[in-house]
């Protein structure tokens, strides 16, 4: 976005915003996958919903969907509150009015994303919402905005660089170098790792026999630290991070790179993935931890649980404000199924 013209402090503010509705689903569904699969004592939940009638699968499913729809209400607005927002504290006027005055497309692109999100979440499961509402969203949007649809005759942009408070740059300095002697990728070429990637995560979740290969090679450890109710396993895979990298390799004989430009990529790739890496060093032991401490001879609901239930408690019918703040919700034994949202 900076590259594009947007101060650095717009970016930021925009970039945060938009991250509202698709963050349940993002990183192809780790959210939920690994939110609700980890957070729960599955064994034990799926012998309480078994005697209720019904099963893990249609519980998870529920949890989903529910979620979609929950976000996908909220989602049709975030364009217009996101512009609303960035015209009001980044406009020249710092007018409310002038951001609202492009209503109709900003609504038309919020449902653009949010119907394919929403069905993707009822009907494929909580890998692609996010992924496949942005593909389609982008394809609708971008022919629809070229040809002016329900844009407004005015338009508008940022004040002129030299007018640009300190506070909107910070020490950010972008430059873009042109790539000499190289052929510019198509606009298909160019969308073709995104395409590959939701047609292998689709295939491999819709089509049992793939996904039996896939899964068959696990790696799992049972009774971590002593504790036989405490496992964990990991499907290569299966899991998107392992689909990612086919769809990796597959891109480098597409967009036929050469070994240099692989080797640059994965440097610069691998320099970013060790600095968030090192964080989650420690974050993930934490979390895991946090999860895992309702596994007790006492008895005693975990650590997350024990958080939910004194805010709710506390505050009543307006918990729905407050849970965003609680790390988890869902208690790890069988206990009398919460509710999905």
């Amino acid at each position: 976005m900076v590259a594009l013209g947007f101060p650095a402090l717009a970016a930021v503010v925009v970039g945060m915003m938009v991250q509202s509705t698709p963050v349940s689903f993002g990183a192809v569904g780790t959210p939920i996958v690994v939110g609700v699969s980890g957070g729960l004592n599955k064994a034990g939940v799926s012998e309480t919903l078994a005697s209720n009638g019904s099963s893990w699968d249609s519980y998870f499913q529920l949890i989903t969907s529910e979620v979609a729809i929950t976000h996908g209400i909220i989602g049709i607005c975030m364009p217009l509150i996101m512009v609303a927002v960035m015209v009001r504290f980044f406009g020249a006027n710092r007018s409310w009015r002038e951001g609202l005055e492009v209503a109709p497309f900003a609504l038309f692109a919020g449902v653009c994303f949010v119907v394919p999100y929403v069905l993707a979440g009822m009907l494929l499961g909580p890998e692609f919402p996010s992924m496949i509402g942005a593909m389609v969203g982008l394809a609708i949007v971008v022919p629809a905005a070229r040809k002016g649809f329900l844009l407004p005759t005015t338009t508008w942009d940022f004040p002129k660089v030299e007018s640009w408070p300190q506070e909107w740059i910070g020490k950010l300095d972008m430059t873009l170098e042109p790539v000499e002697g190289r052929k510019p990728l198509s606009v298909g070429m160019g969308w073709m790792p995104y395409v590959l990637l939701a047609v292998l995560l689709v295939l491999s979740r819709v089509i049992p026999p793939l996904k039996e290969a896939l899964t068959s090679l696990s790696f799992g450890w049972n009774g971590i630290l002593g504790e036989s109710d405490i496992s964990g396993s990991l499907q290569p895979l299966y899991l998107p991070g392992g689909i990612l990298v086919v769809v990796v390799l597959l891109t480098t004989v597409l967009h036929r790179m050469r070994m240099k430009d692989v080797g640059a990529a994965v440097s610069e790739s691998s320099r970013t993935i060790l600095g968030a890496g090192f964080v989650l060093l420690f974050t993930i032991p934490m979390v895991r931890i946090l999860i895992n401490s309702g596994v007790n001879e006492a008895d005693l609901v975990s650590m997350p649980v024990a958080m939910a239930q004194f805010i709710a408690d506390s505050v009543g019918d307006i918990y729905p404000l407050f849970a965003p703040a609680v790390a988890r919700s869902v208690p790890l034994s069988p206990a009398p199924i919460p509710s999905p949202i």
